[in-house]
């Protein structure tokens, strides 16, 4: 059962320890049961792939709040092996790169559809004008199909480096769509969400750049194509609990992306 030491913090939960070998996920009273529920069915989905994810258990109120029972995964996120050898970042950028392509190539079939959801959350934004969504949702129309796995929240505090391998937690936002749809999203990340890791704030233009040169080179994709996806993407993110200033920088930037169109 739970005690005092709590492993991890995040915007939509924490992590505890649990029996031997497992950990529970506690959500934030915030947080939906659905999407608590999402995350539960499609990190069962993602188990049966044959990728380095944790196992998953069961469902579990503790205490008042909803949670998940995982495997419990020891060892550095790669943002702290990052951090603790900033000399390595062409290799572990390169790593992320390699593992987001593995998750691409598996086949997405039972995963929530990576279109709806984007098209849900744009409608779903109180920040931008009703004719700036209508813009966003015809272009997001436009874009191409995808039927992959997508984790749909890719970037180094979700692998963990265990000594069975390197882990890939935290499949919230797990769907069936286009791999560079996914991609846009871990680039967003890194341009424009808080990191509190000075070392890896510090290297954030050049994490995306080796990873975006990692992910080209082993997808045979190109730059333009993944930035095809930056409107619609960086648009959903609005609806998401994160700092006010990470707003303001994406509507900005969904500014500029509408001016050049």
């Amino acid at each position: 059962m739970i005690n005092r030491e709590r492993l991890g913090q995040g915007y939509t939960a924490d992590i505890y320890p649990w029996e031997e070998n497992r950990i529970i996920k506690l959500f934030h009273m915030g947080i939906s049961v659905s999407s608590i529920n999402r995350e539960f069915s499609v990190s069962r989905v993602v188990e049966k792939l044959r990728l380095n994810v944790p196992k998953v258990f069961e469902r579990r109120q503790y205490r008042g709040r909803e949670g998940i029972i995982y495997e419990r995964i020891d060892g550095p996120t790669l943002t702290q092996a990052i951090s603790q050898e900033p000399e390595n970042t062409k290799k572990f950028s390169h790593n992320l790169a390699a593992l987001h392509d593995a998750i691409h190539r598996k086949n997405g079939l039972g995963l929530p559809a990576q279109k709806d959801i984007l098209s849900r959350r744009v409608h779903h934004t109180d920040l931008l004008s009703a004719n700036t969504k209508k813009f966003i949702l015809r272009h997001l129309e436009l874009l191409p199909e995808g039927s992959q796995v997508c984790h749909g929240d890719f970037h180094t505090y979700n692998i963990i480096i265990s000594s069975q391998g390197t882990a890939i937690i935290d499949w919230m936002d797990g769907t069936c769509g286009h791999p560079l749809a996914d991609v846009a999203r871990t680039v967003l990340i890194y341009r424009f969400a808080s990191i509190s890791d000075r070392v890896v704030e510090s290297l954030r233009d050049r994490i995306i750049q080796e990873y975006l040169n990692a992910y080209i080179r082993l997808s045979n994709c190109s730059l333009q194509q993944i930035n095809t996806w930056e409107l619609p993407v960086d648009a959903a993110r609005l609806t998401e609990s994160v700092p006010t200033e990470e707003k303001k920088r994406l509507l900005f930037r969904i500014e500029q992306l509408i001016s050049h169109q």
